[in-house]
């Protein structure tokens, strides 16, 4: 909206001639002109007088900059911040030039830019310090209560975050886990039979067994596993919106449908907070 308010008078020499012979700027008629109409055509002049007059001075109508990852650091967030307060002059010399912050206030020289980086990227939540994700199948071998079953899968995760679905006698489980999701997710992708890892074993036989000391006994089956924070997200969507009456750990249901659309408030920091930085 600031780039077409701005620069919203800057154009081509053909286009304005056209308009000006439509009779928005001069000639017979212009005069008569009032009300609303007078009041564009000057605004529309004084924009195009002030693009002009930053256009020939050698400013560009706009700077924009493309980056393939978003600032992930504080000194990648300082670096764009350089990038765009700085400019080559005819000598190819780089200096400061002014950027404004979301307020207006100028931000002229790099001082300023570091200052307004200290508030800028608090702006930003950390990242997680674990990104390690896997999701469970448990075959449950009989009727279970909404109450025993709960009780049991907190006790077979500890105290690791997670959400559950239950259809029927099978429950699925996207839990937070210590392990190293990557080598995980690589014996899944290339078939278990395939490698010798005994990894998924040992978690599947350690998950099954602590169901069973909890008085509900059930079959473990890692199905996925995931080791980056961007996967992590969209595999935790997928799950809310591919499984009906998703649940946290204490049984509370998880917000989906729209309201999950729409930005319902959950997401991998409200399931998991205990693993970010203070």
């Amino acid at each position: 909206m600031v780039y077409g308010a701005t620069l919203a008078g800057f154009r081509p020499e053909e286009e304005e001639e056209d308009w000006k012979r439509r009779g928005g700027g001069g000639g017979r008629g212009a005069g008569r002109a009032s009300g609303p109409g007078r009041a564009a055509r000057v605004s529309y002049q004084a924009r195009a007088v002030a693009a002009r007059a930053g256009y020939a001075a050698g400013a560009q109508p706009a700077v924009f900059k493309v980056m393939p990852n978003p600032p992930s650091t504080k000194e990648a967030a300082a670096r764009l911040l350089n990038y765009i307060g700085k400019r080559e002059d005819e000598k190819g010399e780089k200096h400061d030039i002014e950027i404004f912050d979301e307020d207006g206030q100028v931000l002229a020289t790099g001082g300023a830019r570091k200052a307004f980086l200290e508030t800028f990227c608090e702006t930003f939540e950390p990242p997680l310090e674990n990104t390690n994700f896997i999701e469970v199948r448990f075959e449950l071998a009989g009727e279970v209560t909404g109450a025993a079953l709960s009780e049991a899968l907190n006790k077979a995760f500890g105290a690791k975050p997670f959400i559950y679905a239950q259809d029927g006698q099978a429950v699925e489980v996207y839990a937070h886990t210590d392990e190293r999701a990557g080598p995980l997710a690589r014996v899944l992708a290339g078939g278990r039979e395939n490698s010798r890892s005994k990894a998924l074993d040992k978690i599947e036989a350690r998950l099954s067994e602590a169901m069973g000391a909890a008085g509900v006994v059930a079959k473990a089956e890692v199905m996925a596993a995931v080791g980056r924070e961007p996967k992590a997200k969209y595999f935790l969507q997928k799950f809310i919106r591919t499984h009906s009456q998703v649940r946290f750990a204490n049984g509370e249901p998880v917000p989906g449908g729209e309201e999950f659309d729409q930005g319902g408030g959950f997401g991998l920091r409200t399931m998991a907070p205990a693993v970010f930085r203070a």
